[in-house]
């Protein structure tokens, strides 16, 4: 399983954005960055009053990876448990991060979630999603 500490993502994601999005190691790269980026939506939505009516769709759309990248990767035992820790869990750790330094960490986010947004038409090619 892929981990990347919550406010080294945006460089990761930007690094990693060329590579081809059809080997089954990057298509599990980007299901790992996609509950993330979940994670950092439904963060800002709980702590810095991220409009929900623009930012929605967009949480929605990484689900949306995760999910269809978890059928092709994961067994249906191992989805849910996967996505409670992947998804469930790094909002709670963004969420907390927030909580402890917002000044610091608001902006980060912010950014991870500009970052998240370019690298999602990757993302919903390796998801068949387009």
């Amino acid at each position: 399983m892929i981990r990347l500490p919550a406010f080294t993502f945006a460089a990761a994601l930007l690094a990693t954005a060329g590579a081809n999005a059809a080997t089954p190691e990057r298509e599990q790269e980007l299901m790992a960055i996609a509950a993330s980026c979940a994670a950092f939506y439904q963060a800002g939505f709980d702590r810095f009053d991220l409009p929900v009516e623009r930012n929605e769709a967009q949480r929605q759309a990484f689900i949306a990876v995760v999910d269809a990248l978890g059928i092709k990767h994961l067994t249906p035992s191992q989805r849910e448990p996967w996505f409670m820790e992947n998804v469930v869990g790094r909002t709670g750790i963004v969420v907390n991060i927030i909580d402890l330094k917002p000044d610091e960490s608001i902006p980060k986010v912010r950014a991870n979630l500009t970052a998240c947004d370019k690298l999602l038409p990757e993302m919903n090619a390796a998801a068949g999603l387009e």
